[in-house]
């Protein structure tokens, strides 16, 4: 059985905890019940895959691991008839629309099980959630149910969505499909600008660094212990915030213009968000791998370098200083101050190697 396909165990909760009916709100066929002229029993219900199981079928993501695809929070108990009608047409059948078709039918379910304290646990929990639901329901499903290595699993859900949108949009903004308003800088201001954009960009890599190192292991909590979820969810949206402000820092060095002369610094500068932001995309790629296989255990050491390309200080000196001399004698201006160079020394410090982010599996 490949890690994508649900297994009995899985099939069988997700037909209980449906009360064996079809969550299809039209539907809510009863799936089971005795097969005429015998002792046994008929099943008409299927687990149908949320996110789709493998490339080419209905609502499939690349952002999903194939073990999120087999997990239990990402099916929906249905009829075969119902389950044929949302993988025709995916399109209208949204992975958010079956997600609220299954928080529907096992809410109604508990209602139905005749115990007030069931239903008022129902919807405190539904309460209390929301802010997970709001990202991701997927995310919902995995803060609700809480299955083997949630604290991981809750993690990936919260991240890869929202980081492929920001690598998308950065991919968007490097083909210049994304208009931009310029602002122009005086050549005299230049130095300056670029000395606070790269202290801006070295307190992103310090903040980002300390959250991967640090905010991680606290949600996650100790060998074993179980995590907090809302803990996971603060760290996540560290992550997701540090990724936003190099996309936003990108577009800001992108946007800005200033004698010709600097041209070759501002392309020397432009792309390094980028780099960055492939880098932290790989942590929920990682984060995955030990699920591929099963239910793993022992640990994992993941680890995650954001550094700066090779040479690149160096060239950035030559650039800087280079650019203000030019200008100096096509202006026939005096020396442009390269307070800067004061500045560009501090890029020696950003070679940040993220040190192995230990992750126990038990």
């Amino acid at each position: 059985m490949e890690p994508a396909d649900f297994s009995r165990d899985t099939v069988d909760k997700l037909g209980r905890r449906a009360g064996f009916h079809c969550s299809n709100p039209d539907c809510g066929a009863l799936t089971s019940g005795p097969q005429e002229g015998n002792i046994g029993a008929i099943n008409i219900g299927e687990a149908a895959h949320i996110y789709g199981a493998r490339p080419g079928s209905a609502r499939y993501t690349v952002t999903l691991s194939s073990a999120a695809r087999g997990d239990i929070t990402n099916g929906i108990w249905l009829c075969r008839n119902c389950h044929k009608l949302v993988d025709s047409d995916p399109q209208r059948y949204t992975p958010e629309l079956l997600f609220k078709w299954r928080i529907e039918r096992e809410s109604d379910i508990a209602e139905r099980l005749g115990k007030p304290g069931e239903q008022i646990r129902q919807e405190v929990t539904t309460d209390r959630y929301r802010e997970f639901l709001a990202r991701s329901p997927l995310a919902y499903q995995i803060a609700i149910e809480k299955p083997q290595f949630w604290e991981y699993k809750l993690t990936i859900a919260l991240l890869q969505e929202p980081i492929a949108a920001i690598r998308q949009e950065y991919d968007d903004l490097s083909k210049g499909l994304l208009p931009q308003d310029y602002s122009i800088l005086k050549p005299e201001e230049f130095g300056l600008w670029s000395h606070a954009k790269l202290d801006e960009l070295s307190a992103i890599i310090e903040a980002l660094s300390k959250t991967i190192n640090e905010q991680f292991s606290l949600a996650w909590g100790e060998v074993g212990q179980a995590g907090d979820e809302w803990e996971v969810l603060r760290a996540c949206d560290f992550v997701i915030g540090a990724c936003k402000s190099l996309l936003n820092w990108e577009k800001s060095v992108r946007s800005t213009k200033s004698a010709s002369e600097f041209d070759a610094v501002l392309n020397h500068l432009s792309g390094l968000a980028g780099r960055l932001i492939e880098r932290v995309e790989v942590i929920p790629v990682e984060l995955a791998k030990p699920f591929e296989e099963g239910e793993p255990s022992g640990k994992c050491n993941i680890q995650v370098t954001i550094d700066l390309p090779k040479g690149f200080e160096n060239k950035y000196v030559k650039l800087i200083k280079s650019a203000a001399k030019e200008y100096s004698e096509n202006t026939n201006m005096g020396a442009v101050s390269d307070d800067n160079e004061v500045g560009c020394l501090t890029i020696l410090f950003w070679a940040v190697l993220i040190p192995g982010v230990l992750i126990w599996l038990f």
